[in-house]
Protein backbone atom coordinates (compact mmCIF):
# COMPACT_ATOMS: atom_id res chain seq x y z
CA UNK A 1 0.00 0.00 0.00
CA UNK A 2 1.19 3.09 -1.21
CA UNK A 3 -0.34 6.00 0.16
CA UNK A 4 2.27 8.52 0.45
CA UNK A 5 2.64 7.88 -3.53
CA UNK A 6 -0.91 7.99 -4.28
CA UNK A 7 -1.70 10.92 -1.70
CA UNK A 8 1.54 13.06 -0.80
CA UNK A 9 1.56 14.34 3.00
CA UNK A 10 0.54 18.00 1.14
CA UNK A 11 -2.40 16.72 -0.01
CA UNK A 12 -2.14 17.29 -3.99
CA UNK A 13 -1.41 13.78 -5.87
CA UNK A 14 2.07 13.26 -7.03
CA UNK A 15 1.81 14.98 -10.50
CA UNK A 16 0.30 18.06 -9.60
CA UNK A 17 1.80 21.37 -8.59
CA UNK A 18 1.91 22.72 -5.33
CA UNK A 19 -0.20 25.74 -5.85
CA UNK A 20 -3.46 23.25 -6.22
CA UNK A 21 -2.26 21.23 -3.26
CA UNK A 22 -1.86 24.28 -1.25
CA UNK A 23 -5.28 25.48 -2.68
CA UNK A 24 -7.03 21.98 -1.40
CA UNK A 25 -4.90 22.03 1.92
CA UNK A 26 -7.07 25.86 2.69
CA UNK A 27 -10.26 25.24 1.53
CA UNK A 28 -10.29 21.73 3.69
CA UNK A 29 -8.75 23.53 6.78
CA UNK A 30 -11.68 26.57 6.14
CA UNK A 31 -14.76 23.27 6.01
CA UNK A 32 -12.80 21.83 9.06
CA UNK A 33 -12.26 24.99 11.03
CA UNK A 34 -14.50 24.96 14.50
CA UNK A 35 -14.36 20.55 13.99
CA UNK A 36 -10.38 20.28 14.77
CA UNK A 37 -10.97 17.40 17.47
CA UNK A 38 -13.77 15.53 15.24
CA UNK A 39 -11.50 15.84 12.33
CA UNK A 40 -8.50 14.67 14.56
CA UNK A 41 -10.49 11.51 15.92
CA UNK A 42 -10.82 10.57 12.10
CA UNK A 43 -7.17 10.75 10.89
CA UNK A 44 -6.86 8.55 13.80
CA UNK A 45 -9.41 5.98 12.99
CA UNK A 46 -8.36 5.82 9.62
CA UNK A 47 -4.73 5.37 10.99
CA UNK A 48 -5.89 2.22 13.07
CA UNK A 49 -7.88 0.66 9.92
CA UNK A 50 -4.46 0.89 8.17
CA UNK A 51 -2.92 -1.06 10.97
CA UNK A 52 -5.40 -3.06 11.10
CA UNK A 53 -5.73 -4.04 7.58
CA UNK A 54 -2.24 -4.16 6.67
CA UNK A 55 -1.26 -6.31 9.98
CA UNK A 56 0.73 -3.16 11.42
CA UNK A 57 3.33 -3.80 8.36
CA UNK A 58 3.40 -0.01 7.87
CA UNK A 59 2.73 1.42 11.43
CA UNK A 60 5.77 3.56 11.88
CA UNK A 61 4.72 5.15 8.50
CA UNK A 62 0.96 5.13 9.01
CA UNK A 63 2.10 7.40 12.31
CA UNK A 64 4.12 9.41 10.43
CA UNK A 65 1.33 10.24 8.42
CA UNK A 66 -1.12 10.77 11.09
CA UNK A 67 0.83 13.27 12.96
CA UNK A 68 1.78 15.42 10.08
CA UNK A 69 -1.96 15.47 9.19
CA UNK A 70 -3.01 16.77 12.54
CA UNK A 71 -0.09 18.92 12.74
CA UNK A 72 -1.99 20.52 9.18
CA UNK A 73 -5.64 20.04 10.69
CA UNK A 74 -4.50 22.03 13.97
CA UNK A 75 -5.10 21.58 17.43
CA UNK A 76 -7.92 19.74 18.87
CA UNK A 77 -8.95 23.28 20.95
CA UNK A 78 -8.42 26.09 19.10
CA UNK A 79 -7.89 29.22 21.07
CA UNK A 80 -10.77 31.26 21.41
CA UNK A 81 -11.42 34.16 19.05
CA UNK A 82 -10.09 37.73 19.66
CA UNK A 83 -12.74 40.23 20.66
Amino acid sequence: MRIAGVWNILGAPDNEPKETAMSMMDKLKQMLKGHEKQANQGVDKAGDYVDGRTEGKYRTQTDMAQEQLKRRIGPEDPPPPAR
